[in-house]
């Protein structure tokens, strides 16, 4: 639509421009709109230590006990081809775990022992787009009144469709992964019989936060340049020139909350290796498991959806009546877990052992086995939704409902 298809001085965007000013010098001149002008080259290294430690004490002829204690750091960097704020994936993982166990053996009788156990291990997880983090949006122009509603500062990630370059990365989380384990195991030898009878108790935590687009997320793909916004003629419309016109195709604004989210496992069992003979041996168990379900520290989760229930869209929507209401956790009698688990989950075991000779064994056996509930994200609180104008996503993080200021003044998006 402009003259010579240049764009005129006073339609470019001043936010628009200072993006496109961190754009890498070229090197070369690219054979057509998209294709490469500049290629940068980077090397990373991943350093990581591990330390680990133990001790074994013998306390008495009856009682002996170990302490463990594990610590495995790493640091995890993306290559950095142009660096700056703006350079794309550029982000790091650094890991931190730490795992500690604690054995005790009981020696009741020659007969009779009994093992207590403890663990805790934990693994935060910090991803960051560490380079991009700490520049302040409104050097480029963005209005105050957005800036300072944004959780965190970074070059915002801008993503140019036609091209397939980004600018900066959305890439920061936090996620630590805590776990607490008791276990008790009694073990008894008679006659041929040798029996086991055992408890587990496990505490399993995702604690965690992902604010990725803190500071924006805008997306350009040359449809407010093209010749028609239907059957567009090929070759017409410009990413870039959308930036410059400070016309975004798509873009939000996060604004995240910490969940802790949690499962309690609990488990029993008993198993008897009964040796039948000098030449056969029988392994009977059955081991009980109960979950009540993932909940969060502060039960910020829904916990159901009651499809009879009037939605509260129904005083905007005259002449209709929408049903659907999300059940919070912990409130009007609503329970504090999700799903709906098996309280009384049984897994058989059998298993056998035959020597046909003093050279060959032959083993099988047939067990159930469950796996442990996974402690995902959860959603905000309903108090969320009464003070704050964002709404929440089922990746545990709010976005942006339209209320923000617009970062692109010139532009359409209002």
């Amino acid at each position: 639509p402009f003259p010579g298809n240049t764009i005129p001085t006073a339609r470019l965007n001043p936010v628009g421009q200072n993006i496109a000013s961190y754009f890498p010098a070229a090197t070369s001149t690219p054979a057509y709109y998209g294709a490469l002008d500049v290629l940068g080259t980077g090397t990373s290294m991943s350093p990581g230590r591990y330390y680990m430690g133990k001790l074994d004490e013998q306390f008495t002829n009856w009682w002996r006990a170990t302490v463990s204690y594990t610590h495995e750091w790493t640091f995890e960097p993306q290559q950095c081809y142009f660096c700056g704020f703006a350079s794309p994936n550029q982000y790091a993982l650094k890991r931190d775990e730490d795992i500690t166990s604690v054995n005790n053996m009981f020696s009741l009788s020659p007969t009779t022992v009994l093992a207590v156990r403890y663990g805790f291990a934990r693994w935060p997880n910090y991803l960051e787009d560490y380079r991009a983090t700490g520049f302040n949006p409104i050097n480029l122009g963005f209005p105050a009144a957005l800036v300072n509603q944004m959780q965190g500062f970074k070059f915002p990630d801008i993503s140019y469709a036609q091209s397939g370059y980004n600018m900066s990365t959305a890439y920061n989380q936090y996620w630590n992964f805590p776990q607490n384990a008791v276990s008790a195991m009694l073990s008894k030898s008679i006659g041929r019989h040798s029996l086991k009878i055992g408890f587990d108790f496990r505490e399993m935590h995702v604690l965690g936060d992902t604010f990725n687009d803190e500071s924006g997320n805008y997306t350009f793909n040359g449809i407010f340049t093209q010749s028609s916004p239907v059957g567009a003629l090929p070759g017409t419309g410009a990413d870039v020139a959308d930036l410059l016109l400070g016309n975004p195709y798509s873009g939000d604004i996060t604004k995240s909350i910490l969940l802790n989210d949690y499962n309690h496992y609990y488990g029993g069992y008993f198993q008897d290796d009964f040796r039948v003979n000098s030449r056969l041996t029988v392994n009977l168990g059955l081991r009980w498991e109960r979950e009540y379900g993932l909940s969060e520290i502060q039960n910020r989760i829904w916990s159901g959806f009651n499809e009879n229930a009037t939605n509260p869209l129904a005083a905007y929507t005259p002449g209709l009546m929408p049903k659907g209401v999300v059940e919070w956790a912990g409130q009007n009698g609503n329970p504090t877990s999700v799903f709906n688990p098996s309280l009384n989950k049984m897994s058989p075991r059998v298993g056998a052992a035959y020597q046909i000779d003093s050279k060959t064994v032959i083993r099988g056996g047939f067990g159930v086995f469950w796996g442990a509930q996974y402690t995902g994200t959860a959603l905000a609180p309903a108090s969320f939704f009464a003070t704050s104008p964002y709404v929440a996503t089922t990746d545990g993080y709010a976005t942006s409902a339209g209320t923000l200021s617009n970062p692109f003044p010139n532009g359409l998006i209002e």
